[in-house]
């Protein structure tokens, strides 16, 4: 399109931005883009008496908009750490060194304060790790979704408690109740299907994306 069709104030946010793009590296091909996709809507409102810079802001701010938007897409689209054992472990040692200095600020402001030995330290930390994974991956993992695809709280508790059970027998569940109605006395292998992240919509992809996970 032909800049002559733009007004004098309108020509200078197009040159203003324009060198905005190039500031912030944008080729030329990607500047000939953006400023394709954006004349036609500015000319239409110039008709109207709306300039550029009424219709999308300072025009410095809108070019450097679309850098942001690509900064964006790309942390979005960078994988997360999904890894339960490396989650574990990061959490752990976070909460020992937590420990640990806490330790350190009590013990040089009382000489009889409780300190912790270093097994006491370790299983502390590593305790800790796993009730933040654990509140992590049945609670927190599972916040922003529809309702319809959150697991029930309930349910969520029920299959653990099972899933003990079977795995370990009663020995969590001393003086409660269910230590006297759990009548089995054997330990088994416990296969755990996680469906949450499969979003298939007909069996053909669901097959497809069950084989693949």
């Amino acid at each position: 399109m032909d800049l002559n069709q733009l007004t004098k104030k309108n020509q200078e946010f197009i040159h203003i931005a324009t060198n905005q793009l190039i500031r912030d590296g944008k080729s030329d091909e990607e500047i000939k883009a953006i400023l394709a996709d954006v004349l036609p809507t500015i000319v239409e409102n110039q008709k109207k008496g709306i300039t550029a810079r009424s219709l999308l802001g300072a025009p410095t701010t809108w070019a450097a908009s679309f850098t942001t938007q690509e900064s964006e897409t790309q942390d979005a689209n960078k994988k997360k750490n999904d890894n339960p054992w490396l989650m574990w472990l990061d959490t752990s040692l976070l909460f020992i060194g937590v420990v640990a200095l806490l330790n350190a600020v009590m013990a040089f402001f009382s000489t009889s304060a409780t300190s912790f030995g270093l097994l006491s330290l370790i299983a502390l930390g590593f305790g800790g790790g796993a009730a933040m994974y654990v509140t992590y991956y049945f609670i927190y993992r599972h916040a922003g979704k529809p309702k319809s695809e959150r697991p029930g709280f309930g349910k969520t508790i029920l299959v653990s408690i099972f899933d003990t059970l079977f795995r370990q027998k009663t020995q969590y569940f001393k003086g409660l109740k269910i230590e006297k109605l759990w009548k089995d006395t054997g330990t088994y292998k416990v296969l755990h299907l996680d469906f949450s992240t499969i979003s298939s919509i007909n069996f053909e992809e669901f097959n497809q994306d069950f084989t693949e996970k």
